[in-house]
Protein backbone atom coordinates (compact mmCIF):
# COMPACT_ATOMS: atom_id res chain seq x y z
CA UNK A 1 0.00 0.00 0.00
CA UNK A 2 1.14 3.54 -0.86
CA UNK A 3 1.85 6.13 2.01
CA UNK A 4 2.20 9.55 1.37
CA UNK A 5 4.83 10.77 4.21
CA UNK A 6 6.00 14.15 3.79
CA UNK A 7 4.12 17.29 1.53
CA UNK A 8 4.87 17.10 -2.18
CA UNK A 9 5.69 13.78 -2.58
CA UNK A 10 5.14 11.85 -5.96
CA UNK A 11 4.95 8.35 -6.09
CA UNK A 12 3.34 5.32 -7.54
CA UNK A 13 2.32 1.24 -6.16
CA UNK A 14 3.96 -1.05 -6.75
CA UNK A 15 1.85 -4.32 -7.96
CA UNK A 16 -0.90 -5.42 -9.50
CA UNK A 17 -2.78 -2.51 -8.32
CA UNK A 18 -1.17 0.62 -9.82
CA UNK A 19 -1.98 3.73 -8.63
CA UNK A 20 -0.08 7.43 -9.55
CA UNK A 21 -0.68 10.16 -7.02
CA UNK A 22 0.39 13.19 -6.42
CA UNK A 23 -0.10 15.41 -3.28
CA UNK A 24 0.13 19.42 -2.36
CA UNK A 25 1.69 21.53 -0.16
CA UNK A 26 -0.71 21.84 3.25
CA UNK A 27 -2.32 25.07 2.56
CA UNK A 28 -4.55 27.16 4.85
CA UNK A 29 -8.12 27.58 4.25
CA UNK A 30 -10.79 29.30 6.45
CA UNK A 31 -8.39 28.10 9.55
CA UNK A 32 -8.72 24.74 8.37
CA UNK A 33 -5.00 23.14 6.85
CA UNK A 34 -6.13 21.16 3.54
CA UNK A 35 -3.65 19.38 1.00
CA UNK A 36 -5.29 18.48 -2.62
CA UNK A 37 -4.72 14.42 -3.29
CA UNK A 38 -4.91 14.34 -7.28
CA UNK A 39 -5.25 11.07 -8.28
CA UNK A 40 -3.41 10.53 -11.68
CA UNK A 41 -4.34 6.97 -12.61
CA UNK A 42 -6.45 4.52 -10.58
CA UNK A 43 -6.35 1.05 -11.93
CA UNK A 44 -8.85 -0.20 -9.11
CA UNK A 45 -10.55 1.60 -7.12
CA UNK A 46 -10.09 -0.16 -4.00
CA UNK A 47 -6.59 1.11 -4.20
CA UNK A 48 -8.40 4.79 -4.46
CA UNK A 49 -9.90 4.05 -1.01
CA UNK A 50 -7.21 2.46 0.71
CA UNK A 51 -4.68 5.44 -0.19
CA UNK A 52 -7.02 7.80 0.57
CA UNK A 53 -8.03 6.21 4.10
CA UNK A 54 -3.96 5.79 4.56
CA UNK A 55 -2.97 9.54 4.02
CA UNK A 56 -3.56 10.84 8.10
CA UNK A 57 -6.51 13.49 9.25
CA UNK A 58 -8.88 12.37 6.04
CA UNK A 59 -12.30 13.03 6.75
CA UNK A 60 -13.82 13.21 3.16
CA UNK A 61 -13.19 11.61 -0.23
CA UNK A 62 -14.72 12.67 -3.00
CA UNK A 63 -15.81 9.23 -4.91
CA UNK A 64 -15.30 9.10 -8.76
CA UNK A 65 -13.49 12.70 -8.44
CA UNK A 66 -9.88 12.99 -9.87
CA UNK A 67 -9.38 15.19 -6.68
CA UNK A 68 -9.84 14.19 -2.81
CA UNK A 69 -10.07 17.19 -0.21
CA UNK A 70 -8.45 15.87 2.88
CA UNK A 71 -8.85 18.35 6.46
CA UNK A 72 -7.04 17.93 9.24
CA UNK A 73 -8.42 20.21 11.46
CA UNK A 74 -7.06 21.09 14.97
CA UNK A 75 -8.06 23.61 17.25
CA UNK A 76 -5.51 26.39 17.66
CA UNK A 77 -4.68 27.94 21.21
CA UNK A 78 -7.25 29.91 22.16
CA UNK A 79 -9.95 28.49 20.39
CA UNK A 80 -13.28 28.22 21.89
CA UNK A 81 -14.43 24.80 23.16
CA UNK A 82 -18.41 24.60 23.86
CA UNK A 83 -18.96 22.05 26.61
CA UNK A 84 -21.86 20.11 25.96
CA UNK A 85 -22.50 16.86 27.35
CA UNK A 86 -22.41 13.24 25.15
CA UNK A 87 -26.11 13.20 24.42
CA UNK A 88 -26.02 16.92 22.49
CA UNK A 89 -23.16 16.32 20.76
CA UNK A 90 -24.98 13.17 19.20
CA UNK A 91 -27.96 15.40 18.48
CA UNK A 92 -25.56 18.22 17.02
CA UNK A 93 -23.35 16.19 15.18
CA UNK A 94 -26.43 14.40 13.67
CA UNK A 95 -28.43 17.11 12.29
CA UNK A 96 -31.47 16.86 14.70
CA UNK A 97 -30.25 19.50 17.24
CA UNK A 98 -30.28 23.06 15.21
CA UNK A 99 -30.44 25.79 18.10
CA UNK A 100 -28.10 25.37 21.02
CA UNK A 101 -29.34 27.48 24.30
CA UNK A 102 -27.47 28.79 26.38
CA UNK A 103 -28.07 31.36 29.63
CA UNK A 104 -26.00 33.71 27.91
CA UNK A 105 -25.63 35.09 24.45
CA UNK A 106 -22.30 33.53 22.78
CA UNK A 107 -20.55 35.77 20.04
CA UNK A 108 -21.54 34.14 16.09
CA UNK A 109 -18.78 32.29 14.76
CA UNK A 110 -16.67 28.65 14.97
CA UNK A 111 -16.83 26.88 18.31
CA UNK A 112 -15.45 23.11 18.96
CA UNK A 113 -17.96 20.86 20.66
CA UNK A 114 -16.08 19.22 23.95
CA UNK A 115 -16.97 17.22 26.74
CA UNK A 116 -14.70 15.53 29.97
CA UNK A 117 -11.33 16.50 28.14
CA UNK A 118 -12.42 15.74 24.37
CA UNK A 119 -13.22 17.33 21.28
CA UNK A 120 -15.76 15.42 18.84
CA UNK A 121 -16.59 18.12 16.38
CA UNK A 122 -16.74 22.12 14.93
CA UNK A 123 -19.58 24.10 14.48
CA UNK A 124 -20.79 27.42 13.61
CA UNK A 125 -22.35 29.25 15.80
CA UNK A 126 -25.86 32.01 13.96
CA UNK A 127 -26.37 35.37 16.03
CA UNK A 128 -28.09 34.36 19.31
CA UNK A 129 -32.21 35.66 19.74
CA UNK A 130 -33.68 35.81 23.41
CA UNK A 131 -35.92 33.58 24.30
CA UNK A 132 -38.61 35.57 26.29
CA UNK A 133 -41.65 33.44 26.59
CA UNK A 134 -42.70 29.99 27.02
CA UNK A 135 -44.55 29.67 24.60
CA UNK A 136 -41.52 30.76 21.85
CA UNK A 137 -39.59 27.91 23.63
CA UNK A 138 -42.67 25.45 23.20
CA UNK A 139 -42.82 26.50 19.37
CA UNK A 140 -38.93 26.02 19.07
CA UNK A 141 -39.12 22.66 20.56
CA UNK A 142 -38.36 20.84 17.03
CA UNK A 143 -34.71 23.11 16.92
CA UNK A 144 -33.37 22.76 20.69
CA UNK A 145 -34.95 19.31 21.39
CA UNK A 146 -35.49 20.17 25.36
CA UNK A 147 -38.27 18.86 26.56
CA UNK A 148 -39.06 20.89 29.48
CA UNK A 149 -42.43 23.38 28.97
CA UNK A 150 -40.47 26.21 30.89
CA UNK A 151 -37.44 28.24 30.23
CA UNK A 152 -34.74 27.17 31.33
CA UNK A 153 -32.48 30.40 32.25
CA UNK A 154 -34.01 33.50 33.84
CA UNK A 155 -32.59 34.60 30.21
CA UNK A 156 -32.80 32.04 27.88
CA UNK A 157 -30.73 32.48 24.24
CA UNK A 158 -31.16 29.93 21.43
CA UNK A 159 -27.91 29.95 19.25
CA UNK A 160 -28.98 28.73 15.46
CA UNK A 161 -25.83 25.90 14.67
CA UNK A 162 -25.38 27.02 11.08
CA UNK A 163 -22.56 24.08 10.36
CA UNK A 164 -21.83 20.90 12.25
CA UNK A 165 -19.39 17.89 11.73
CA UNK A 166 -17.80 15.90 13.64
CA UNK A 167 -14.35 16.04 13.76
CA UNK A 168 -11.43 12.98 14.63
CA UNK A 169 -11.05 13.18 18.25
CA UNK A 170 -8.10 15.35 20.12
CA UNK A 171 -7.91 15.96 23.85
CA UNK A 172 -8.17 19.11 25.52
CA UNK A 173 -6.92 20.33 29.26
CA UNK A 174 -10.48 21.34 30.57
CA UNK A 175 -9.61 23.77 33.64
CA UNK A 176 -11.18 22.66 36.86
CA UNK A 177 -14.87 24.01 37.63
CA UNK A 178 -15.08 25.50 33.97
CA UNK A 179 -18.65 24.83 32.69
CA UNK A 180 -19.93 25.97 29.07
CA UNK A 181 -17.19 27.66 27.20
CA UNK A 182 -13.36 26.91 27.61
CA UNK A 183 -10.49 27.99 25.66
CA UNK A 184 -7.58 25.32 23.95
CA UNK A 185 -4.44 25.55 25.41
Amino acid sequence: MTSVKEQGVHGEAEGPEQLAFQVSAPTQICNQWTMIVEITRCVNIRTYINLCFSVRGLHRALSGSAQTVIQMTRPKPGDRILVVRPHWIRLILSGEKTLEIRARNLSPGKYWLGNRGIIYGCLKLGPGNLIDSVKTWIGLRQRHRVESGQLPYKKTYGLPIQHARRVRRVAYTHPRGAIGLVRFA
